[in-house]
């Protein structure tokens, strides 16, 4: 966890390595009381714990596309949950930053 200047609690996970789709988000299983699972749900949890307003997430640059479209189904997801009072409650207003670890100087694949 990052804390900002102004107070902002930002929550950073990094993954240095090549990761599938259903790494970042698997739906749930057909009749699964559970829900939907993955790292960008439990980050998701985390955030809520630790107050944070946003989950960075710096991976693999061969990655980054595929976690992006897995952040934007998490914020569909969250909208979602609040719409229809749904038990799978993410945290409202938590914003999605993919980032690629090449913007981290000297990071080497």
């Amino acid at each position: 966890m990052q804390v900002l200047r102004d107070g902002r609690r930002l929550l950073v996970q990094v993954e240095e390595t090549l990761r599938p789709r259903e790494y970042f988000v698997r739906a749930a299983a057909p009749g699964s009381l559970l829900g939907p699972s993955g790292l960008l749900v439990d980050a998701a949890r985390r955030a809520r714990v630790l107050r944070c307003s946003v989950v960075v997430v710096r991976c693999h640059p061969q990655s980054l596309g595929v976690l992006t479209s897995a952040m934007e189904e998490m914020v569909a997801r969250a909208k979602w949950s609040r719409e229809e009072s749904s038990p799978e409650r993410l945290p409202a207003g938590l914003s999605w930053a993919p980032k690629s670890l090449e913007e981290i100087p000297y990071w080497r694949p």
